[in-house]
């Protein structure tokens, strides 16, 4: 699945982005210089998306429609059987989903790293 994004979608993006700083009152809403700081937004937008109004108008990006992406609550408990007794539930309490998955990666490296122990004992026991 993709999604495509236009010329005009960051035009509308800018626009948005003008009014939120108005809003927030970072912007006075008196003179039209804003509509100078709306055209650099685009152009920032349009620069990295490498869009141009004559040349290439859209791009497509591909959507990530995997459902088995895993909530932080899902994580923990991942985490919770890999560690068992030296879970600590305090210090999980603060880490976030990125730092959640890095723990279940050293978790599984040291398994693995105990497994091909355990298979070289087992290998040179049976010579």
């Amino acid at each position: 699945m993709s999604k495509k994004v236009t010329y005009d979608d960051t035009r509308d993006i800018a626009i948005r982005v003008i009014e939120k700083l108005i809003k927030l009152g970072r912007l006075n809403d008196e003179n039209d210089h804003y509509f100078d700081i709306q055209d650099t937004i685009q152009d920032e937008i349009n620069s990295v998306l490498n869009l141009d109004i004559d040349d290439n108008f859209e791009v497509n990006f591909k959507v990530n429609t995997n459902k088995n992406k895993m909530n932080r609550k899902q994580l923990i408990s991942e985490l919770m059987k890999l560690q068992s007794d030296e879970f600590d539930a305090k210090e999980v309490m603060y880490l976030t989903k990125k730092e959640l998955m890095q723990k279940i990666i050293e978790c599984a490296y040291y398994y693995k790293n105990e497994l091909n122990v355990l298979e070289s004992e087992y290998q040179s026991l049976n010579l």
